[in-house]
Formats: structure tokens, C-alpha cells, sequence
């Protein structure tokens, strides 16, 4: 690709490429431009640093998953769960990019933010939590991302064999908790 052709929409779908082949650990400017076959100018043209690229790859896997949940089936009429289980299913196919947000991530805005207005978003059009406090839904989109996101790492390292309706019945369970136990507090 000739330098003069390189725009910013190249320069973060190559850094996303990356992410999906090897993670966000291998994304430097030089790699980036040798992908680009070209120096590492343009990157920084349209970056000021690696962490602004960083972000506007997150913002394009967040996108990616969002797609995902779309299509998602809803189970047991809950958009939440129908959430977990669409990003557990996610890691398992999306593995480097789960890496990615979950361990890797090292820019100044957490993956947790697009995360929490995801699950925000789900809860306000979902009968089961819409009429809960805010403070409530933020406890339990916090407990069931921590719940799915060691799921979704358990299942992807071969630690446990859970199917889809185990895997919704432990979400199920979570949920239950937090509903009966009054465990909403630290």
C-alpha cells in the first residue's frame, strides 16, 4: 500500500488484524507499518500514540461484539443473560480478541466502560432488571461480567466442559443470588 493511500480507517483495521492474529501485545507502530508497508509516519499522523490507536481498536471489538449480540437468541426472555452467554460463545471464537479486553488491555479507558453501558443498555429494556436502582444494576452487571468473563476463561482453556444450558443455568444462578441474598454491597 503506498504511503500516500494509507488513511486512518487502514491504519486501525491493519492494528485490528493484528489484535485478532496475535493480541494487543504485539501492537507497535512498527508492525503496524510493516503490515502497511509503509513508515510509521502515517500512524502518527493520525495518532498521537499507540494508546489512541489501542482505543479505536477496543471501540471496533466492542463494535464487533455488539453485532454478535444482535443476532444472539434470547434466553429465558433475559437480554442480560442472552449478553453472557453471547460473549462466552465470543471468547471461544474470538479467543485473541477476548485476551485482548480481558488481560491485555493496557489503555487509559478501561473495556469495563463500554462493558458496563452494554449491560446498562440491556437492563433499562429488560423486564427483570429495568425497574431495579441504578446502583443494584451496576452490581450485578459487575458480578456477572466477573462471573462471565471467568466462564468464558475457563471453558477457552479447556479447565471446565460446560455447555450452553449449564453455562446459562450458573448465570441463572448468579442472578438468583444476587436477587435473594441482598449481596448487591461489597
Amino acid at each position: 500500500m503506498a504511503h500516500a493511500a494509507i488513511n486512518k480507517k487502514d491504519i486501525i483495521k491493519a492494528a485490528y488484524e493484528i489484535t485478532c492474529k496475535t493480541g494487543f501485545h504485539s501492537l507497535t507502530a512498527r508492525y503496524i507499518a510493516k503490515q502497511l508497508n509503509c513508515s510509521t509516519q502515517p500512524i502518527y499522523f493520525f495518532f498521537e500514540n499507540l494508546d489512541q490507536l489501542k482505543f479505536a481498536v477496543l471501540r471496533r471489538i466492542i463494535s464487533r461484539l455488539k453485532r454478535k449480540l444482535k443476532y444472539y437468541p434470547v434466553q429465558e426472555d433475559d437480554k442480560v443473560l442472552a449478553f453472557c452467554l453471547c460473549y462466552i460463545q465470543f471468547a471461544q471464537t474470538e479467543w485473541r480478541l477476548h485476551e485482548a479486553i480481558t488481560i491485555e488491555y493496557d489503555g487509559n479507558l478501561s473495556p469495563w466502560v463500554f462493558i458496563h453501558d452494554i449491560f446498562m443498555d440491556l437492563m433499562k429494556d429488560d423486564h427483570h432488571y429495568c425497574n431495579l436502582p441504578c446502583e443494584v444494576k451496576e452490581k450485578i452487571a459487575m458480578n456477572l461480567w466477573i462471573v462471565t468473563v471467568g466462564a468464558a476463561s475457563c471453558v477457552n482453556s479447556h479447565i471446565l466442559a460446560l455447555n450452553e444450558a449449564q453455562l446459562l443455568n450458573m448465570l441463572k444462578l448468579q442472578v438468583q443470588y444476587l436477587f435473594t441474598s441482598n449481596h448487591y454491597q461489597y
